[in-house]
């Protein structure tokens, strides 16, 4: 998510923080609690308690940025890191102690769980408080992030800078995602509630409720929904604030003359697929040049021409073209290079002196790599044998 995303929508950080830290926070629970593995529990157990402050503010944070669709880190949120702060200040002594201490500690702990109940790295805030607070933030948050989209949902209908398909993807998305965090603190909350009202812990009861499996599961969830919403890990760009459409706008305004004639024939060659192309998307403009670079440059008459070699040409990152031509264009790109390489040799036969070449040969100069490919495509698109095409066309054709 991070690589595909970081250049054009930073805001993902947040995202990604949220992911990685719940994850985190199960594989430190599954350590200490379930495995009682000694090594991984000494680097986990009290080391990273500061960081399970964060899940929540980062996920409000994301939730925000698509929301207000802009990113800004104001002097408020600086509040929400407070919790953090604090548990990082009272934590400290603790995180310089060399690795052996830990270690004594986690052998303590391991032999009698209800120990940090009353001698805690934590000087400041029993333990219990700890557990509690934090699965109940990320609730919060988490309950608070669903409920915000929901009330921008009502308004959506005002909103003039969001495309709406990419709207309802995201609002599906993070509808989804914050309610996997607020059912992963559920099971938290009822450990910690567990840990902190019982005398006697009894690692063994606890998994026997079944809640280590909820963790899990839980956050299985989020792996899960990437596999249902897969554009996450590829990008999906940020729509245009209103000064960034006014500037799109300008900048089309100056070229308009070659959009027309390049939308005129891209109608003609493949129906009314630009017709789907939303114009208050925030990819139109890309789809405009995508279209104009392959009439102007021709690069389909490559015989090994990709997606590939498209972004390296136009210098534009694989998964905008991939989202261009998904979601904009409503094409695939084999599927225009294939029309795009008919129509040049339904240009080449009409032009052509068909006594000094053949019809295989042009095949290869309109990118078809083999001839069988050349003739079985062509009928398709065009209704006709390359060599029925040019007797219609072409006088110089002998047959």
């Amino acid at each position: 998510m991070l690589v595909f995303n970081w250049k054009k929508n930073r805001n993902i950080i947040f995202q990604v923080l949220t992911v990685l830290l719940t994850s985190l926070y199960v594989i430190t629970y599954n350590f200490i609690a379930v495995d009682q593995s000694r090594f991984w529990a000494a680097v986990f157990y009290a080391n990273l308690a500061p960081l399970w402050y964060l899940p929540g503010p980062c996920l409000y944070w994301y939730v925000r940025e698509n929301l207000e669709d802009r990113i800004r880190f104001r002097k408020q949120d600086l509040l929400h890191l407070i919790p953090f702060f604090v548990s990082l200040i009272v934590i400290f002594p603790y995180l310089v102690t060399p690795f052996q201490h830990k270690l004594e500690t986690v052998d303590t702990f391991f032999l009698n769980p209800d120990r940090p109940k009353y001698e805690s790295p934590n000087w400041l805030l029993p333990v219990s408080w700890n557990l509690l607070l934090r699965p109940a933030l990320l609730m919060g948050y988490a309950a608070w992030c669903i409920g915000w989209i929901i009330r921008v949902q009502r308004s959506f209908s005002i909103s003039t800078t969001v495309a709406k398909d990419q709207w309802f993807f995201l609002r599906n998305w993070m509808v989804l995602i914050s309610s996997i965090l607020f059912l992963l603190s559920v099971p938290s909350l009822f450990l910690s509630h567990y840990y902190s009202t019982n005398i006697h812990v009894d690692f063994h009861r606890i998994d026997a409720y079944s809640m280590s499996s909820v963790c899990v599961y839980s956050q299985t969830m989020i792996s899960v929904a990437l596999l249902i919403f897969p554009r996450i890990l590829y990008g999906i760009p940020r729509a245009n604030s209103n000064h960034e459409d006014n500037a799109m706008v300008r900048r089309s305004s100056s070229s308009s003359i070659v959009m027309e004639e390049q939308n005129e024939e891209s109608h003609r060659m493949y129906g009314d697929t630009t017709d789907k192309v939303r114009q208050d998307g925030p990819f139109w403009e890309l789809s405009q040049r995508v279209l104009q670079f392959m009439e102007e440059h021709k690069p389909y008459v490559d015989l090994v021409f990709t997606l590939e070699m498209l972004a390296k040409s136009m210098d534009v990152p694989k998964h905008h073209l991939y989202y261009c031509f998904q979601n904009i264009l409503k094409t695939k790109f084999t599927r225009l290079r294939t029309t795009y390489r008919v129509e040049h040799a339904k240009k080449l036969l009409v032009e052509a002196d068909l006594t000094r070449t053949t019809i295989n040969i042009l095949g290869k100069e309109s990118g078809f790599a083999s001839t069988s490919a050349f003739y079985t495509t062509f009928k398709t698109e065009a209704g006709c044998s390359p060599g029925e095409y040019a007797a219609k066309h072409n006088p110089t054709y002998q047959g």
